[in-house]
């Protein structure tokens, strides 16, 4: 509803982000460093200023005025944690942070070395009988090396290699030969 709030940012969100943030900047293209856990990366189109209240911080920025502080934070809340990214990170980085976070969290992907069109998603049945859902999200074939495999849907088992057509989902099950 487009209203404002006199609440010190971030707002509702302070108690569970376990920070407050001093001041916001727009970039305007101009890019500020980052030093993050895994290398360095950039924001271009704006930074919070954070004082990190008891948190992790995972990230500091390395250039201009904010140089030193914190970019990026992590507070533990109840079993959980909340990770504040309090700037635009370049895309590689994008990446590389959130698979620095699905490890922390102990989350896997459901098949390795995937091409980047292609989504996979494990599922477990009530019975325990786990199920592969794999969909092609690209507008070419994509040729996947999956062993023992079982179609569910077309009711065979698969070679050593599928092809999945442009837009192609299956749901797959471990082959019983």
């Amino acid at each position: 509803d487009n209203s404002m709030s006199d609440i010190t940012l971030p707002g509702y969100f302070k108690e569970l982000a376990g920070i407050t943030i001093e001041e916001f900047d727009s970039l305007s293209g101009a890019a500020v460093d980052i030093e993050l856990p895994f290398g360095k990366g950039t924001a271009s189109i704006w930074a919070d200023i954070i004082n990190s209240e008891n948190t992790e911080v995972l990230a500091r920025y390395a250039s201009e005025y904010y140089s030193g502080k914190p970019a990026i934070t992590v507070n533990n809340f109840g079993l959980g944690h909340c990770y504040y990214v309090g700037c635009d990170l370049d895309e590689v980085s994008t990446v590389c942070l959130l698979e620095l976070i699905a490890t922390r969290a102990g989350v896997s992907p459901a098949l390795k070395q995937m091409p980047a069109e292609v989504e996979a998603v494990r599922k477990i049945a009530d019975d325990g009988s786990e199920f592969l859902v794999i969909l092609n999200h690209g507008n070419k074939d994509v040729v996947l090396d999956l062993n023992d495999y079982h179609d569910c849907i077309a009711e065979k088992d698969l070679g050593q290699c599928i092809t999945l057509k442009p837009y192609e989902s299956k749901i797959l099950s471990q082959s019983l030969n």
